[in-house]
């Protein structure tokens, strides 16, 4: 077996399969080279950056009607995000708060007599008819009669305090709607 070491007196030939050195590359410029030169003039006396901020500065001395108009369209934009998230948030807390009312633990007895004196003149009536008629309904009696008073005191407060014609004419409307028909039984009457 002949030795492969490299000593002198030896014939020794180099294999054929190394691989070929190639050229170094020239060396390439830094990665963020171009972002940092853009950056580095978009600040200068005249760039860009510069200018706009310039105009936030100058802000709170022109007032919204002098503002620079990119300045005053970032702020309505932000305006309006904030009215229409703050908006949302109070229809999840009434509407919340609604579910809540109307599916409220301790139910409105329907169709038994809980009321006395004068509120029953209207109370049991309506109480009786939403019993006999709420059974196919997929809400319960209950429910249906809270939407009932909701409505008749909706109808009062909003056409008291607004003396909008509408909302009295549906207060008038909800009064009549429960106003008893004269042909159906009324305890109260002979």
């Amino acid at each position: 077996m002949q030795s492969r070491d490299n000593t002198p007196g030896q014939n020794h030939q180099e294999p054929t399969y190394l691989p070929v050195p190639f050229p170094k590359a020239p060396p390439k410029e830094p990665r963020f080279a171009a972002l940092r030169a853009w950056w580095e003039t978009a600040w200068e006396e005249d760039g860009i950056l510069h200018n706009m901020w310039q105009d936030v500065l100058s802000a709170p001395d022109a007032g919204l009607r002098h503002m620079a108009l990119w300045l005053r369209a970032v702020l309505m934009v932000a305006g309006v995000s904030f009215a229409v998230l703050m908006a949302r948030a109070a229809g999840e807390v009434v509407l919340q708060a609604l579910h809540q009312l109307l599916t409220a633990v301790p139910k409105v007895q329907v169709g038994v007599d809980t009321s006395s004196g004068v509120a029953a003149v209207v109370d049991q009536p309506v109480r009786t008819y939403i019993a006999q008629h709420s059974a196919g309904l997929p809400v319960d009696g209950s429910t249906v009669y809270t939407l009932w008073l909701l409505t008749g005191i909706v109808g009062l407060v909003l056409g008291y305090v607004t003396r909008n014609n509408g909302v009295r004419a549906m207060w008038t409307a909800w009064g009549t709607a429960t106003e008893q028909h004269p042909r159906s039984a009324c305890p109260f009457r002979d």
